[in-house]
């Protein structure tokens, strides 16, 4: 009876390997890109690009094991549900008061520890496990939120 539920496992599993996600990448307009508008100190570019562009832009990079289901299904569910709170892929097209949110929000959980997720921190060696590098991660994002309104505030008197 176990020799027959594990074969049946198995052959489960192999049949699962026919069904691959989509790894391409969508095609997304460079002048829109959070490195294109914001002027962002070469370390942190390096750490945000490693810890957040994975899940949070368009320039994913599949790792191997995304080509074993079905865990590859459940890392895809995680890049499109990052995708869709942030993308840094179309930060150009976010309106001044999302960017500031959404800045806001990267700060937070930054410091609280949520962002990246820690299944991914598990399987990445990236720079964001240092508690100095959270800070100044967080620092940055939080500073972006002022930075907006104060383009906002110079845009306005552009017009008056």
């Amino acid at each position: 009876m176990l020799k027959k539920v594990i074969l049946v496992l198995v052959v489960l599993f192999i049949l699962l390997q026919f069904f691959q996600i989509d790894k391409s990448n969508p095609f997304s307009e460079l002048s829109n890109d959070f490195f294109q508008i914001q002027n962002t100190p070469k370390e942190l570019s390096a750490t945000i690009e490693e810890a957040c562009y994975d899940c949070h832009s368009y320039k994913t990079e599949f790792p191997w094991y995304t080509s074993v289901q079905p865990i590859a299904w459940w890392i895809n569910h995680h890049i499109n549900e990052g995708r869709d709170e942030l993308n840094f892929s179309d930060w150009g097209n976010y309106s001044s008061d999302k960017k500031k949110k959404l800045s806001e929000e990267c700060s937070e959980k930054i410091i609280q520890g949520k962002m990246p997720l820690s299944s991914y921190t598990y399987m990445h060696n990236i720079r964001i496990k240092d508690p100095k590098q959270r800070q100044l991660l967080a620092n940055y994002f939080s500073s972006l939120q002022f930075n907006t309104v104060r383009q906002e505030q110079e845009q306005e008197q552009e017009y008056e």
